[in-house]
């Protein structure tokens, strides 16, 4: 079990995200967190990030929209269901990314470690998050590579 540490929003594509004030939000079902740009892109609703990966950028400097800290997200295979909270339930939909061009934050800190890093997920069921609240996995999907290193392949 892990929990959020920071979470954070922006109104503009391409740039750092801020840490919320009140370090609450509303996250909505096949949407994402309100307010935030990148709310609405199907498969993409939100975006996490292990706090360990910072490596000293400030929350919500690669644009992530959670930063997570003792859960290993990284490891976690696409189809994977997490409980945030009491109530919101997101489904891992892709991890890393391609970026078409080079963001304002490639130019900033000299690389976007959400392409290697970043976890993306669909909001199967919306509600309120908050800093603090314990990440539960529910539903974890071996990867093919597991499932071929249980079965003996390389």
């Amino acid at each position: 079990m892990g929990s959020i540490v920071s979470i954070n929003i922006s109104d503009v594509k391409g740039e750092s995200k801020s840490p919320v004030q009140q370090g609450r939000v509303e996250i909505r079902t096949g949407w994402g967190i309100v307010r935030d740009v990148h709310a609405g892109i199907p498969h993409r609703d939100v975006s996490l990030l292990p706090l360990e990966s910072l490596g000293g950028v400030p929350f919500g400097g690669y644009g992530e929209n959670i930063d997570t800290t003792g859960i290993d997200i990284l490891g976690f295979s696409e189809g994977t269901e997490l409980t945030i909270g009491a109530r919101v339930r997101i489904q891992i939909t892709q991890r890393g990314k391609t970026c078409p061009s080079r963001c304002s934050i490639f130019y900033k800190l000299g690389n976007c470690i959400m392409q290697e890093k970043g976890v993306f997920a669909k909001v199967l069921e919306g509600g309120e998050i908050s800093v603090g609240d314990k990440i539960r996995v529910e539903e974890a999907i071996a990867s093919t590579e597991d499932i071929g290193r249980a079965q003996g392949g390389s």
